[in-house]
């Protein structure tokens, strides 16, 4: 197999310079973008038929999209990790992990999931550490709690 990729479940705008922007991102740093706005059983057929044919080392994307893939391998009958042996693990961000899309998440990929809250103007803001506790990131933020009261 070739180089490893991450696999990026986000969208990308349809064209323009924007379009190619992106594009030139994810070639530099070694991103496969997966077409968010076509979550059909076809479209994702030619998902799968990716994961067999490339490195992927890591899914990353948007929650809603990633469990839309693994209904769809569960529907199938497909573990990704005995489909591409090269994943490692999946990355969830932009919108709720429910306990059991977790679950399923980790059935049908067989990997570790990781969760993670972040804001694309600015980076990841907190993620999961190995014991599932939120663990804010203080290398690039500064992260201030204010409660009710307006007080920190």
């Amino acid at each position: 197999m070739g180089q490893s990729l991450d696999a990026r479940f986000y969208g990308i705008p349809k064209s323009g310079i924007s379009h190619y922007k992106e594009q030139l991102k994810d070639k530099l740093a070694k991103r496969y973008r997966f077409d968010i706005f076509d979550l059909s059983d076809e479209a994702l057929a030619e998902f799968l038929k990716i994961f067999q044919k490339k490195n992927l080392e890591f899914i990353n994307g948007y929650t809603s999209s990633i469990v839309r893939f693994a209904k769809f391998l569960k529907s199938q009958n497909i573990v990704l990790k005995d489909e591409c042996p090269s994943l490692k693990m999946c990355i969830t961000t932009s919108e709720m992990l429910f306990e059991n899309d977790r679950k399923l998440l980790e059935k049908q990929f067989g990997v570790k999931i990781v969760n993670e809250y972040g804001a694309s103007e600015l980076d990841v803001i907190a993620f999961e550490n190995v014991d599932k506790h939120w663990a804010i990131n203080t290398k690039t933020l500064f992260v201030e709690v204010v409660g009710e009261d307006g007080k920190s």
